[in-house]
């Protein structure tokens, strides 16, 4: 016999809209029930994944995993009645990936962020600090400006039931500047 259960299927795309492929989708049940392991399934060439095999009518957690980046993007589903396929109405979404190394891209826009930690900042010393960053074989690092900071915080991209991270927004704080400008400020964000 085939597989009963509920099939799903949806897309995977980066920040553009272009499909990611070869990426592993885990399905985890939210309330798991004994004998119903976790599933998972691989996006094809055209970012599409499909599986069958869920309980039917059960809610799911789906996590895109890849083996050269992470990332904080999940989303909650519930199944369809048995023999009911569910189709994800708009693609996954996955704007920012983290590499091993910390850096993150923003695969919207092309930058590449990189936390930097250091105590002893300050206005006086972070552009040359920034100077001396050699990470990830670049040598161009440079404070991200204002209008950078603000579409980092576009929520535009990103469906109502989807999230990139279960907490509640957080305020902090980065240090920008324009291009080519010696003038740095304090700015605040919400993440």
């Amino acid at each position: 016999g085939g597989k009963k259960g509920s099939t799903t299927e949806g897309k995977l795309v980066d920040g553009q809209g272009q499909p990611l492929s070869g990426i592993s989708v885990t399905f985890k049940q939210v309330r798991p029930v004994a004998g119903t392991e976790q599933l998972e399934a691989r996006t094809g060439i055209d970012g599409i994944f499909r599986i069958s095999g869920l309980q039917p009518d059960s809610e799911y957690i789906i996590t895109p995993i890849s083996d050269k980046w992470t990332t904080k993007v999940t989303l909650k589903i519930t199944t369809g009645k048995e023999g009911q396929p569910l189709v994800l109405s708009s693609p996954i979404v996955i704007r920012f990936t983290v590499l091993a190394k910390g850096t993150i891209i923003d695969t919207k826009t092309g930058l590449q962020w990189l936390i930097y930690t250091a105590t002893d900042i300050s206005a006086g010393n972070v552009l040359n600090t920034i100077k001396t960053i050699r990470e990830g074989g670049f040598n161009d690092w440079r404070l991200p400006t204002k209008a950078e900071l603000s579409e980092l915080q576009d929520k535009s991209t990103s469906s109502a039931e989807q999230s990139e991270s279960p907490s509640a927004n957080e305020t902090c704080c980065v240090w920008t500047a324009e291009r080519n400008s010696d003038k740095v400020e304090w700015e605040f964000y919400i993440d």
